[in-house]
């Protein structure tokens, strides 16, 4: 491989242990890719044309955009740029990663989660959300996204900007975090909302990558991970699954007291004109990232 190729082989390696350990952290793009879906799918990007001048119901429609969360993505595009050998789709994820700080980054190192570009220019047309409380505010899981996407983008290209960017947005989420440290859906102090523990752990995740990346010279992001996922465990956990008694040999009866999830208390989408709004539920993501933080903890040797 090139240059770039023979980078990527030394930061994944310091990212992961095995091939198998790789295949399996590539699920968080998949995460992620998922979410792009949904949001495409069920609460079409707005028009900035077509914006009333006051408040109420925004109209919706298929624009060129790009969401904070595609950061995510970009971790598999280097693993196929790695065993392919091909410095193309490297070069492309690196572009976009650089494309993104400067787009969906403000100044306070709080994130935009949609930005609509005119697809002639490339030039930026509106900056909105889709999922958190106004085009203003700061969606809690789009900035966790952001950390682990930066986390993981140090990981495959050894760039310093990429785990800078992971560190101011690792910071501002830090610095949001309400008493019991487990982050409410949009960081908007206009309006508390509901709780999210899918930005929670996906926050978790990517500060243990940081605290790994930095080779323990701060233990600023593991106390804060460990911090968080403690508000989680505290709080957030459904109960234990449970057999039936009244039929021997069956799968299991009633899981959890109604719950379909190991962690309750995310939330999806609280945006007040989303075709479908949903707060206070049980999500992949959280699950997911759960399980992952746990496999993080053992390999750490923290557990």
């Amino acid at each position: 491989m090139g240059t770039s190729t023979s980078t990527l082989a030394t930061s994944s390696g310091h990212q992961v242990s095995s091939p198998a350990a790789l295949l399996f952290s590539t699920n968080d793009s998949v995460d992620g890719a998922s979410e792009t879906q949904q949001s495409t799918n069920d609460s079409y990007i707005r028009s900035s044309s077509n914006m009333p001048a006051t408040g109420g119901p925004m109209p919706f429609m298929h624009k060129p955009h790009d969401e904070i969360l595609t950061t995510l993505d970009l971790n598999l595009l280097y693993y196929v740029a790695h065993e392919l050998h091909d410095d193309r789709l490297a070069d492309i994820a690196t572009k976009h990663a650089r494309t993104l700080m400067q787009s969906h980054v403000r100044g306070d190192n709080s994130t935009w989660h949609v930005v609509n570009f005119d697809q002639d220019t490339a030039k930026i047309k509106r900056r909105m959300t889709n999922q958190g409380y106004s085009d203003d505010s700061c969606w809690a899981r789009g900035q966790a996204w952001g950390i682990t996407g930066y986390a993981q983008t140090y990981g495959w290209t050894g760039d310093p900007r990429f785990l800078d960017m992971s560190c101011r947005l690792a910071d501002y989420f830090i610095d949001q975090l309400p008493d019991d440290h487990v982050p409410v859906w949009d960081f908007s102090r206009l309006q508390p909302g509901p709780k999210d523990t899918s930005a929670a752990l996906v926050a978790v995740y990517g500060m243990l990558l940081l605290h790994q990346h930095l080779h323990s010279n701060t233990n600023r992001y593991l106390s804060a991970a460990l911090r968080i996922l403690e508000g989680v465990l505290g709080t957030s956990m459904a109960a234990e699954a449970r057999f039936c008694d009244d039929e021997p040999g069956s799968a299991l009866g009633t899981i959890n007291e109604g719950a379909e999830t190991i962690v309750l208390h995310a939330t999806i989408n609280n945006y007040e004109f989303a075709p479908r709004r949903f707060a206070d539920h049980g999500l992949v993501y959280a699950d997911y990232y759960f399980l992952l933080i746990g496999n993080e903890l053992l390999r750490m040797g923290i557990m």
